[in-house]
């Protein structure tokens, strides 16, 4: 098998990864794009750090059968190679170490230690949750841990970082007067503020020991410190110890560092003095006085190490791994419940709507824990049920935190069971809501016309590249869509679609109505049209656009809406243990229209309406415009409270109503209760 090992160097994992695959009979190509300073004397086969080509893309891709990526870095920046490589009928691995994945809300709220106070405070969840869909989405195999994985969806297997054991010259001192070794990375994250002085007050009691502080030292001079140390302190913060940790280990060290009970799987096999910040003089000082604990924890250290973290072992449990997938009978090691039973999006914090799809269609393939619910994680506005099939049945699977003896299987019984449909909040369900979502599409098909073809294929791709929030690569195909055929109504409104996504309005106004002129009177392009003038401060010019819009637009006024908070003379719509509610939302409550009685249908947040393709800096700001497409589409009967509608805040707020006659919604007003 042909494999590709890269990008990103990470702890000098790259060619301990790609020499396990050698020793199987391998061929493997190690690939870098981003050097680790601490490991300078490491060489690569390919090195990309400068640039790459299109053409050494394809080559790559081409010539190997399975890629493994580590810290959500490939070949190509936002990893659009995934997509190709997947086209090309080849499998991806994603490996993830940390920071990559782990945001600074969810750690919080899972586990208890303010990692939003380490420095990570201005950290976009955008960023950790974009690298760990995407690897959810396209990749065979994830690898992880749970300390790392907080918002995952889809079950992972557990990481073993690989070593070379030949490397590691193991030598337990034994020293009545132990010499300690802290080589901190990164500060904050492993409490050096807290462990030097605890160090220092220790000192002052009496305890004897040496000290030795390693920060920004290659690995080398790393290695030949810990071979003469007795002890090493690794990360106060983040249980597991780390690289260093097993370093340690394999050198012969005793080695502290956080542990977490509730984490047994694996975690509680390795043989770490645990260390907290609450305990932490206290815990030292019993390691650094009992010389009988810390020669047992050295020779513990190296049994583990050659036990678990062989590099050849590491790489043979990956393919036998990797081979089981292919055969459905994989038995995961971790099946993740916290993001869909408990995670909540803090305030400060924005999910933008292409990631929201996207989960939600990762969940569609992979399926929920037994408890989670689909109408609550859309409450919770983690999911857009625009990326859910309504017509497909969700798995349910179990789960359970156990020892690797005995990992919870998915059973093909768990696998045909459906999402359970009890809540009230049936938005997920509705096929209304789906045409909306159709409607609002980037390139919707009435625009395709026969003489279209010769471009679509750039359209696709465009359209593609949008799916995973890649817009400067979709502006590439739309523009070389219109390139090729200046006369595709298509791809002038994608075009113009992306440049309303990124604020360009006047260039978004051109291409929609040169989209209008090859096919006028489509209905959605005066909506569009009529957002980029408004947003010019044009909203005089816009006004008579959007009544063509309201004219056009394919309705189907089957509901009754109410606008903001929901009125008390109807069902709750919001039920169920655990039914999280976003702060002050604006949102609209809908019911189907019924010969016996009005039913409450679902609640839709006015900032889950704009697509997908709209740039997250734009949403807030547009999202009333598609309240009102929504209520437009679909309204039969409007209900507004006293500070008006979805356009309330808009320039168009004083002729709202009149839009609504137009289009032929009965409007009424809300007493304010």
């Amino acid at each position: 098998m042909r494999i590709l090992v890269g990008t990103r160097e990470i702890a000098g994992l790259l060619p301990d990864f790609a020499e396990g695959f050698r020793r199987l009979g391998h061929q493997v190509t190690t690939v870098v794009r981003y050097h680790n300073r601490f490991y300078p004397d490491i060489q690569y086969d390919i090195d990309l750090s400068g640039g790459v080509s299109s053409e050494c893309i394809a080559q790559l891709i081409l010539s190997h059968d399975v890629f493994l990526f580590q810290w959500g870095n490939s070949l190509l920046d936002a990893n659009l190679d995934f997509h190709l490589i997947k086209r090309a009928g080849k499998r991806i691995i994603s490996i993830f170490n940390g920071n990559d994945i782990r945001h600074y809300s969810s750690y919080q709220q899972e586990f208890g230690t303010d990692y939003k106070a380490l420095g990570y405070a201005g950290d976009p969840i955008e960023r950790p949750l974009r690298n760990l869909r995407m690897a959810e989405w396209f990749s065979a195999l994830i690898i992880t841990d749970p300390v790392t994985n907080n918002l995952a969806v889809r079950p992972y297997m557990q990481i073993f970082l690989p070593l070379e054991l030949s490397r590691y010259r193991c030598e337990i001192p034994a020293r009545d007067i132990p010499l300690v070794i802290h080589a901190p990375s990164v500060q904050a994250v492993e409490g050096t503020s807290i462990i030097l002085p605890a160090l220092e007050k220790l000192r002052a009691k009496g305890v004897r020991f040496d000290l030795r502080v390693l920060t920004e030292t290659t690995n080398q001079q790393v290695l030949e410190a810990l071979v003469d140390a007795d002890v090493v302190i690794g990360e106060l913060h983040l249980p597991g110890g780390g690289k260093l940790g097993l370093e340690g280990m394999a050198c012969g060290c005793a080695v502290a560092s956080a542990v977490r009970e509730e984490l047994k799987l694996y975690f509680n096999l390795r043989p770490i003095w645990k260390i907290d910040p609450e305990n932490i003089e206290q815990q030292l000082e019993q390691l650094l006085t009992d010389k009988e604990l810390r020669l047992k924890l050295a020779a513990e250290g190296r049994a583990y190490v050659e036990q678990y973290h062989d590099r050849t072992q590491v790489a043979e449990q990956i393919l036998n791994a990797l081979a089981e997938t292919d055969t459905g009978n994989l038995k995961y090691d971790y099946y993740p419940t916290f993001f869909t039973r408990n995670y909540r999006l803090p305030e400060e914090q924005f999910i933008p709507t292409y990631l929201k799809r996207l989960t939600a269609a990762i969940i569609q393939r992979y399926g929920l824990p037994a408890g989670a619910n689909i109408d609550n994680l859309l409450e919770r506005g983690l999911i857009s049920a625009e990326g859910l099939d309504m017509n497909r049945p969700l798995p349910v699977w179990s789960y359970a935190s156990v020892d690797r003896k005995s990992i919870v299987k998915l059973t093909n019984e768990e696998f045909s069971q459906e999402i359970p449909r009890t809540t009230s909040n049936n938005m997920y369900f509705d096929p209304r809501l789906d045409a909306y979502y159709k409607t609002t599409a980037i390139c919707p098909p009435p625009l395709i016309a026969s003489n279209d073809l010769a471009a679509l294929d750039l359209i696709q791709k465009g359209n593609d590249y949008i799916y995973f929030g890649h817009n400067q690569a979709a502006f590439s195909s739309y523009q070389k869509a219109v390139a090729f055929n200046p006369n595709s109504p298509a791809a002038h409104f994608g075009l113009g679609n992306l440049y309303l996504s990124n604020a360009l309005f006047e260039q978004a106004a051109n291409h929609y109505l040169q989209a209008d002129n090859l096919y006028p009177g489509f209905g959605m392009t005066y909506f569009y049209l009529t957002l980029a003038i408004t947003f010019q401060n044009r909203a005089d010019d816009a006004l008579p656009i959007l009544e063509r819009a309201i004219l056009s637009v394919p309705r189907r006024p089957r509901e009754q809406v109410w606008v903001g908070e929901h009125h008390p003379a109807l069902p709750s719509p919001q039920s169920g243990e655990g039914m999280g509610v976003r702060s002050k939302p604006r949102t609209l409550i809908y019911a189907n229209l019924t010969k016996d009685r009005r039913r409450i249908r679902g609640v839709l947040y006015f900032e889950d309406l704009p697509p997908a393709w709209i740039h997250p800096n734009l949403q807030i700001t547009i999202a009333p415009y598609f309240a009102f497409l929504y209520t437009l589409l679909n309204a039969a009967s409007l209900h507004l409270p006293p500070g008006g509608g979805p356009l309330a805040t808009t320039p168009f707020s004083p002729v709202e109503t009149d839009l609504y006659k137009l289009a032929g919604v009965e409007t009424a007003s809300v007493p304010q209760q």
